[in-house]
């Protein structure tokens, strides 16, 4: 068999392998993407301006509040399967904690609200839609747990029915009383997707149910690099809205920046199923594989191929479609969505390096990225929105996202980091 031969029947495998993830994830992305122009539809610029600030700074505090457990959740369990319960019950109770915590410290310190939601309507919503944070917090332990103990099919129908949930909770408030009316229908979706999944979602088997405080710092010490990596990733987005909302002439202007992001930015979520079924192929008994650079550049090539003419098709339907929007209200968001297009093929080229960079052992000089890439994009912001409005700060984000993607292939290509003996 040869190298082309083996790296397609490798990818093939991996594919089928992972077909109920693929089914759940298709679900969710379609949900979730199809959610986004409904939400343009009921709901004008200014008001969209505010539900990114909302959304954003709950995404963020998701993975604070989560305090990077779950990945740990997600390399013990299969190493301890007599402890699965355990594990669950122990890392539960810290995940439920920290994220009331996080919750609460938001809501409870003015100038950490006002640092992560400005001043504007969002501010006063956070109040309700901020306890969303302990749910989505939960729920992802458990999806992760089902991940874990390879219950694939339960945890493809616990992503989905939250997003189900959430876009009809999100859709029907947001048209019957705007952008409160979608912050109560969210939480309540959430509530209800977080009470299924503890129905659902425990262990098969794996011993008692009886919390081990032990657990938690072993957990923590294999999450914590991916912790500091997601809230830097995150952070570049909250930090570029602000800055628009902040130094706008005009709410409708963050609008049509956020508007641009919800249409474009998801996309990545398709070369990252992709790599999410070659990650396992990745690693072996003994490590990483003897065909992981390989298989990335073969990823990178076909990433690019593909992915160029349907960025270029794309781009020209939202060129299209946009404008017809709210009587044209939506108009300005094109050139920003163009915009961030570059910005989005660099993300999606990478999403498989970000994995060979885990298999490497080289997280922490990938959150050293992260900072580099929220620097370059807030610094770019700030500069270019006086010049060009939405489109400078669409195009201080696909430059960031650009230079992260350099940076990050050429981390991936450096080798497994040496360990001591």
């Amino acid at each position: 068999m040869s190298a082309r031969e083996h790296d397609v029947t490798t990818l093939r495998g991996a594919i089928r392998a992972a077909l109920p993830l693929f089914a759940g994830q298709a679900v969710v992305f379609g949900v979730a993407f199809a959610q986004k122009p409904a939400l343009l539809i009921a709901l004008d610029p200014a008001e969209i301006g505010e539900y990114g600030l909302l959304n954003e700074a709950l995404r963020w505090a998701v993975v604070l509040g989560s305090a990077g457990l779950g990945v740990g959740l997600l390399r013990l369990a299969p190493e301890r399967p007599a402890e699965r319960r355990s594990l669950l019950a122990t890392l539960g109770l810290a995940v439920g904690l920290t994220s009331v915590v996080a919750t609460t410290l938001i809501l409870a310190v003015p100038a950490l609200r006002t640092r992560l939601l400005g001043t504007g309507d969002a501010l006063d919503a956070f109040a309700i839609y901020g306890w969303r944070i302990p749910c989505i917090c939960l729920l992802a332990l458990i999806v992760t747990s089902l991940h874990a103990e390879g219950r694939l099919r339960s945890k493809a129908a616990l992503d989905a029915l939250h997003v189900v949930l959430v876009a009809i909770g999100a859709v029907v408030g947001a048209f019957t009383a705007g952008l409160q009316g979608l912050v109560v229908g969210s939480v309540l979706a959430s509530l209800v997707a977080v009470v299924a999944a503890f129905v659902v979602g425990r262990p098969r088997t794996g011993g008692p149910w009886r919390p081990r405080p032990g657990l938690l710092r072993p957990a923590f010490q294999i999450g914590r690099m991916q912790l500091a990596y997601q809230l830097t990733e995150i952070a570049r987005r909250l930090a570029v809205l602000r800055i628009v909302a902040a130094r706008s002439d005009s709410p409708d202007v963050a609008g049509h920046f956020y508007a641009a992001m919800m249409l474009t930015l998801p996309l990545i979520a398709v070369p990252e199923m992709v790599a999410q079924a070659v990650y396992p192929r990745l690693l072996d008994a003994s490590g990483e594989t003897a065909d992981v650079d390989r298989t990335h550049t073969r990823i990178l090539r076909g990433t690019l191929l593909a992915g160029a003419p349907l960025l270029l098709a794309y781009g020209a339907l939202l060129a299209l479609l946009l404008p017809l929007i709210r009587e044209g209200r939506y108009a300005d968001a094109v050139m920003p969505a163009l915009a961030l297009l570059p910005g989005v093929a660099a993300h999606g080229l990478t999403a498989l390096s970000g994995y060979v960079v885990l298999v490497r052992l080289r997280l922490a000089e990938a959150v050293g990225i992260a900072l580099i890439a929220l620097l370059v994009a807030s610094a770019a912001a700030w500069w270019a929105l006086p010049l060009w409005g939405a489109t400078g700060a669409a195009g201080a984000m696909s430059l960031a996202l650009v230079v992260r993607g350099i940076l990050l292939i050429a981390l991936a290509r450096r080798g497994r980091r040496p360990t001591a003996t």
